[in-house]
């Protein structure tokens, strides 16, 4: 299964180290991967069906700014955001979250994620991420907050 942190880190795009017993820091480099051609990947997704779209983003070499950068150009539409978002896994959405809201990791323990979640951003990928983990059920948020606490995201 595809996951931020491996994939990024096999790319050496993310290091991922034990900062204490209890956290993992993940540092982010801003760079993207040389090796892909951007708009060959905007053509090949615009032809491709949602399905290919998921399958085509976990199997090329995209590092998350490139990810982000695709879902910038609304390589989804409406709903399909949402079933991009029931591919990944828990650490991949707590990664995401915590690069559309920085801030997101001081929250205190009786703080619910929601609390964190507004609805006041640019693009469709962050309005959409933002309705689909607020749709979640209590204990799928309370997994998200723990791998929050866990995983904090450096940019570097």
């Amino acid at each position: 299964m595809y996951h931020f942190n491996n994939f990024l880190y096999n790319n050496k795009d993310v290091f991922v180290y034990w900062a204490t017993q209890e956290e993992k820091v993940i540092e982010l480099e801003h760079t993207y991967n040389d090796s892909i051609d951007f708009m060959k990947a905007l053509d090949d997704l615009d032809r491709l069906s949602l399905n290919a779209k998921i399958r085509y983003l976990q199997e090329k070499s995209f590092n998350l700014y490139d990810v982000i950068d695709l879902l910038e150009n609304d390589i989804f539409f409406d709903d399909e955001y949402f079933v991009y978002y029931k591919s990944l896994n828990t650490i991949d959405l707590s990664i995401l979250l915590q690069i559309l809201i920085p801030s997101v990791h001081a929250f205190k323990n009786n703080d619910g994620l929601d609390a964190w979640l507004s609805n006041d951003f640019d693009s469709d990928w962050q309005t959409y991420f933002v309705r689909y983990v607020r749709g979640l059920s209590l204990e799928e948020k309370h997994k998200i907050e723990e791998y929050v606490r866990l995983y904090k995201v450096k940019i570097i």
